[in-house]
């Protein structure tokens, strides 16, 4: 069985790198329980909002989730006047388009949830045709993700953010 770490008697500084990596490692791992512990380590404000969202779609509490989205946006807002040269400008590029495939997550899930709780789709398209319909859209939204990866600038680590992110969809 699986223990979860006891800080108590662990420096500040301790704290934020082992709730950074845990939280890194079990997104990567798709462990969500992990992130719900650690999240609250974690300093930089764009990352404990991420966190947070990830957590709560994996609960499936979409609503929720666009709060920490439109959270992560107030940040990012914050944080764009400090371009300063090519490379951490390219960064937070990437944090823009974290923040926008989670939004799209979350209205694509939402959506979904949508209409399996209204009976008028089943009735008025069939359970196949609906099924056909949800595949429609995963399909044009791996599509998008695809050719915006295909875009990105050839760093591992980029590529790595936001392949993570797809894997909650």
């Amino acid at each position: 069985k699986k223990k979860d770490l006891n800080l108590e008697n662990v420096s500040e500084e301790t704290k934020k790198l082992i709730g950074i990596y845990s939280c890194k490692a079990s997104f990567h791992l798709k462990e969500w329980k992990p992130i719900e512990i650690y999240k609250d380590y974690v300093e930089d404000p764009f990352d404990k909002e991420f966190y947070k969202c990830v957590v709560l779609i994996s609960k499936e509490k979409y609503r929720e989730a666009k709060g920490c989205v439109d959270n992560m946006n107030n940040i990012f807002i914050k944080e764009i006047n400090t371009f300063d040269d090519y490379r951490g400008s390219y960064n937070k590029l990437v944090k823009l388009q974290q923040i926008s495939e989670l939004s799209e997550i979350i209205r694509l899930e939402s959506r979904f949830e949508e209409m399996d709780q209204n009976e008028v789709y089943a009735f008025m398209l069939g359970e196949d045709k609906l099924t056909h319909v949800k595949n429609e859209y995963r399909n044009n939204m791996l599509r998008v993700w695809q050719d915006r990866l295909d875009c990105m600038e050839p760093n591992i680590r980029h590529y790595e953010e936001m392949i993570a992110i797809r894997s909650l969809y």
